[in-house]
């Protein structure tokens, strides 16, 4: 399992290309890249389709 410092790193480059309003997710610890990668792909998906259907986008 990777540390929490590098799971921090890895967050920061996955969350990188996304606009700023979408970079909030709490972060999960104790888990592996690839949970991280899909946990973040879901919550940001999660906040795009939320403001989809308050009209924002």
């Amino acid at each position: 399992m990777p540390t929490p410092h590098q799971l921090d790193i890895y967050y920061d480059q996955i969350l990188t290309p996304f606009p700023e309003k979408y970079r909030k997710v709490a972060r999960k610890y104790d888990v592996s890249y690839a949970e991280v990668k899909d946990y973040v792909h879901t919550q940001v998906k999660r906040q795009i389709i939320d403001d989809l259907e308050k009209g924002i986008l």
